[in-house]
């Protein structure tokens, strides 16, 4: 991975964070949201363990 893909990897945490921190959720997007962000997490690892 890039050091600028790695760059646009945090900036777009950064983001998640912030709007995370001022919405409010209901239980089914919640889930939902944190069902698609296991998703990411496990996309990320697999390519962490071929690096």
């Amino acid at each position: 991975m890039s050091a600028p893909s790695l760059a646009k990897l945090t900036r777009a945490i950064e983001e998640l964070e912030r709007t995370v921190a001022v919405n409010r959720y209901s239980d089914a997007d919640r889930l939902a949201l944190k069902s698609e962000l296991e998703a990411q997490i496990q996309r990320i690892d697999e390519l962490r363990q071929r690096l």
